[in-house]
């Protein structure tokens, strides 16, 4: 009997694929349900986009804050990062309310491979962006613990290299002065830095402050001598100079060296959390729908007065 329905072809539609392109009728209700909430959701995700992207901004400019030994910089993009996570958790919270709505009217199990994918990615961006803002207070605690190293850190890089200037120029009185004036953010610098922990660099901003130390200690050495003798020449001169360059080895060799040894040092878990933002608004992106490029071929040519 089956042999003969399936002769008649009255068993044709079982070996058909359950997919919307040859079985529409199985998922064409819950899709058509599931239009009407889109709008809705791809309106959030677009504001929700909007504010991680402040909040990643804000990121980016805690990290060049540290570069510039900017302390009020980093202030600034704390509490920046402050009001842009709260925004996160705004959107984020806005989305899923629509998104629950739209779970509870669509009956999700019916829809077709696509748009189930659709939601899934919707689901994974809300999710994605959810942990931003716990994020973002760690990071903003660190800020403000590691701000503190900054001011006299650049304190001390710019009368520093007023030392060494005043040095190369022959000017050693104006070289020990500007040394001795060191010295106070210098002690500033390392008490700081022992404030910090481990994850903050701490340990590492420590060391760098003991070897500026011994460095102030070497150039004083051979900027006092030189200015006692009035002799820039000779083997004692040679001994203070072997012992300012040693010194100098556990140095950054300039300004821009110093800023990614801080950077290195306090932004470890800015770092992550900057990762954490690029990743939530990737997700965000693959749950927007796709918007089709205008082919190569069809675009207007640039007059750039030039002959072809």
């Amino acid at each position: 009997m089956l042999v003969a329905a399936g002769g008649a072809g009255l068993a044709v539609h079982a070996d058909q694929p359950h997919d919307a392109q040859h079985r529409p009728e199985l998922f064409g209700r819950a899709d058509a349900a599931l239009q009407t909430w889109l709008p809705a959701l791809d309106e959030r995700l677009v504001a929700l986009d909007e504010r991680v992207f402040d909040l990643s901004s804000a990121g980016q400019h805690l990290l060049g804050a540290y570069f510039d030994l900017d302390s009020a910089g980093a202030l600034e993009a704390a509490d920046a990062g402050d009001t842009a996570g709260a925004a996160v958790n705004g959107a984020v919270d806005d989305a899923f309310v629509v998104l629950d709505g739209a779970l509870v009217a669509v009956e999700s199990w019916r829809l077709s491979d696509p748009n189930r994918h659709r939601l899934a990615r919707i689901q994974v961006a809300l999710i994605s962006s959810r942990g931003l803002s716990t994020i973002w207070s760690t990071v903003t605690a660190d800020a403000r613990l590691a701000a503190s190293v900054l001011e006299p850190l650049a304190a001390h890089d710019g009368l520093l290299t007023a030392a060494t200037d005043a040095g190369r120029e022959a000017r050693w009185q104006d070289a020990l002065d500007a040394l001795d004036a060191a010295v106070q953010p210098l002690d500033q610098f390392a008490a700081a830095a022992g404030g910090l922990p481990e994850s903050l660099g701490g340990p590492r901003l420590q060391a760098l402050a003991a070897a500026y130390g011994e460095y102030h200690d070497a150039l004083g050495a051979l900027y006092r001598h030189v200015r006692q003798t009035g002799s820039v020449t000779g083997p004692r001169v040679d001994e203070l100079l072997a012992v300012v360059e040693d010194a100098q080895v556990h140095l950054p060799g300039d300004r821009l060296a110093l800023g990614e040894i801080v950077v290195g040092a306090l932004g470890q878990t800015l770092t992550s959390a900057v990762v954490a933002m690029e990743q939530a608004s990737a997700d965000i992106f693959d749950a927007l729908p796709g918007e089709e490029l205008e082919p190569i071929d069809d675009l207007e040519p640039i007059d750039d007065g030039l002959e072809p």
